[in-house]
């Protein structure tokens, strides 16, 4: 009996993740498109293996006719475009990639097998619906001494918004504080600023005009944050202490913010439930 329940349990955890890390993806995933010639005629090279490691996992395309290729979908962060074809150079190539948008790579020109590995930095990033937009990475987002405190985060990246001193709401240009839209993994959040610790936000994208039609109708601005995946979060934790259980008391309070994650994360999730409800 105690196995039937045992069994039960871990199938509704797995459910449970599952679905979090898939509501993760289509919330902030992003892609890369680019073209590869052949170096020789400076043609469209079609048939061009070209893929990129995303935690240990190989997602690829192949490019067409016209020598295009496309890569999605793509959590955000830093990427090495690989490119494979026989006979033919190998090339890498940095790339960055931002949730909801398009990461053009540079045009890529293959030349013989002979020559050379070639490393290529650099892209430009197009948003699909032309928005304006401020973006904050996690990468400058842990520098900032506002990091547990979101409200007065988000104050130091935009002009436009001003905090309250407690950092538990914020105004767009005058309006009133629940002129502000927030959205947590896709989650709506009216008014007051989402409780969140810092270590867990993997992205951070401020509207203040120009609001993206999927995000609806406001008067204020839209502000979108991505957290970090279960994934992000071990592999973080992994590099910190290198998985061993015996750690010193500043890795120990580390995992303890990790742990905290999930539950704060939740809360956020209830609140924005029982506004709902309450409409």
């Amino acid at each position: 009996m105690k196995t039937i329940k045992t069994i039960k349990k871990s199938l509704q955890v797995m459910v449970i993740v599952l679905y979090g890390a898939l509501l993760h993806a289509q919330v902030s995933s992003g892609e890369i498109k680019g073209k590869v010639f052949d170096d020789a005629d400076k043609q469209p090279l079609p048939g061009v293996t070209v893929w990129v490691d995303q935690m240990g996992k190989k997602i690829n395309g192949v490019s067409d006719i016209n020598g295009k290729f496309t890569i999605k979908p793509l959590d955000p962060g830093t990427y090495i475009i690989n490119y494979s074809f026989i006979n033919k150079q190998k090339v890498t190539q940095t790339i960055e990639v931002k949730p909801n948008m398009i990461a053009f790579a540079k045009d890529v020109y293959l030349g013989d097998s002979t020559l050379p590995e070639v490393t290529i930095n650099g892209n430009k990033l197009i948003d699909a619906e032309q928005t304006s937009l401020t973006y904050i990475p996690a990468k400058e987002l842990k520098n900032n001494p506002n990091i547990r405190n979101i409200g007065k985060m988000i104050g130091t990246y935009q002009s436009d918004i001003k905090v309250s001193e407690d950092g538990k709401d914020a105004y767009v240009r005058g309006a009133r504080a629940d002129a502000i839209i927030y959205f947590v993994d896709g989650v709506k959040i009216t008014g007051t600023v989402p409780k969140l610790p810092g270590a867990a936000i993997n992205s951070m994208s401020i509207y203040t005009g120009g609001v993206p039609a999927k995000y609806g109708d406001m008067m204020g601005g839209v502000i979108a944050i991505e957290t970090k995946s279960y994934f992000q979060l071990y592999n973080e934790w992994v590099s910190k202490t290198g998985g061993n259980q015996t750690r010193s008391n500043e890795n120990t309070n580390n995992q303890t913010e990790y742990e905290e994650i999930n539950t704060q994360e939740k809360e956020v999730k209830t609140e924005s439930t029982q506004e709902e409800n309450n409409k």
